[in-house]
């Protein structure tokens, strides 16, 4: 599957931009084995995912099938880049729980200062918030992979709420996800000591292929722009079905005592992500809606894994008391919702409402006193 500028077969004009590319399914190579069309320049050498080989191509002669219609590549090919951009997701939360696995591993059998590292509260509180990370992060990639789920088992009948939800928790995902499992994985290597810097241990593997998925599949900010994109084109359908989301997940069932202020916190979040949106759509600046984007996309994704840990949390208590692990399991589910959502600020961070005023000033403090936006 290739995105190509189609001619028109009219004219013979060519379009400018995204709205002149078309979508074409064509073989690399034909009946005989050879290339279609194509030539390889050279494999380029790049930081990571050395295994996965990246070629600059030249297609002359190129023999393809028009899918759908001349124009309309991109929306056409956005089914393909919701599975890649959840798969992207799936490989940094992997890549999160390799690390993380290491870094613990490692703190069994180091000592320090005459104790071992999970006798350490310092390295033990680092690990944990690690972990809390950990578990947003898996529970927004699978709510994800739910949806996607249900979307390719849908008859031509079924409701589109859950597209316009995949929609938007798509580019939130993959920006999100992408962009915190790098930070993450830096601290597993750091957990180690000199000795994650080594590169028989693996975490700087695990780094280097990570760090690509803040950048295939679109980098953090044109994901953020994407999820103004749809915000503005559902007309406040898309903030609906969040808002949805999020209440029916902490609200499915009456919270515990344990878990109340964390749902109450998600709540306020959620009013003021409602808010802030309406605001920036309301005033109708370009620049105010773009500028916030990274984060608003972060705010949502945060908002949202909490909710959803809140309800696997209480999902757990439910299974709880019969004693065992499943008690374990539902004291530590319960600690990573109510730890996680522990604060309205932690949710939201840095999302304000940024106008003209604040971004020259940003453009200035760049580019200098001639800067324009």
């Amino acid at each position: 599957m290739l995105l190509a500028r189609s001619r028109n077969p009219k004219t013979g004009e060519t379009k400018p931009g995204s709205k002149g590319l078309s979508l074409y399914l064509a073989r690399v190579r034909d009946d005989e084995g050879k290339l279609n069309g194509v030539r390889i320049h050279r494999l380029k050498n790049k930081f990571g995912t050395k295994a996965v080989p990246t070629a600059e191509l030249e297609l002359n002669g190129m023999i393809g099938e028009l899918v759908g219609e001349i124009g309309r590549g991109v929306p056409t090919i956005a089914s393909i880049l919701n599975i890649t951009r959840i798969h992207s997701a799936k490989e940094c939360v992997a890549g999160m729980r390799r690390a993380y696995a290491l870094a613990k591993a490692y703190a069994e059998k180091r000592k320090a200062f005459g104790k071992p590292l999970t006798e350490q509260p310092l390295h033990i509180t680092t690990l944990a918030e690690m972990e809390i990370t950990y578990r947003a992060c898996m529970q927004l990639l699978f709510f994800a992979v739910q949806l996607l789920g249900r979307i390719e088992n849908a008859d031509a009948n079924s409701d589109t709420t859950d597209q316009t939800a995949l929609r938007l928790v798509t580019p939130m995902l993959k920006a999100w996800v992408a962009k915190t499992s790098v930070g993450f994985i830096s601290e597993s290597m750091e957990a180690l000591g000199g000795q994650g810097y080594m590169e028989e241990v693996g975490i700087g593997r695990i780094l280097r292929d990570t760090q690509v998925n803040t950048i295939w599949e679109g980098t953090t900010n044109i994901l953020s722009l994407d999820i103004i994109r749809v915000l503005k084109e559902t007309k406040g359908g898309a903030m609906g079905i969040f808002e949805k989301v999020v209440i029916n997940a902490v609200s499915r069932t009456a919270p515990t005592p344990a878990l109340a202020s964390a749902a109450q916190n998600v709540r306020q979040a959620l009013t003021r992500i409602k808010d802030h949106v309406a605001t920036i759509m309301a005033s109708g600046d370009k620049a105010t809606m773009e500028a916030g984007a990274r984060a608003l996309t972060f705010a949502m994704a945060r908002t949202l894994s909490g909710a959803l840990l809140i309800e696997h949390a209480e999902w757990q208590q439910r299974q709880a008391g019969r004693g065992g692990d499943a008690d374990l399991t539902a004291d530590a589910d319960m600690q990573a919702a109510v730890r996680w959502c522990d604060s309205v600020a932690s949710l939201l961070g840095d999302l304000k409402v940024r106008n003209v005023s604040s971004i020259l000033n940003d453009a200035a403090l760049v580019f200098g006193l001639k800067a324009r936006i």
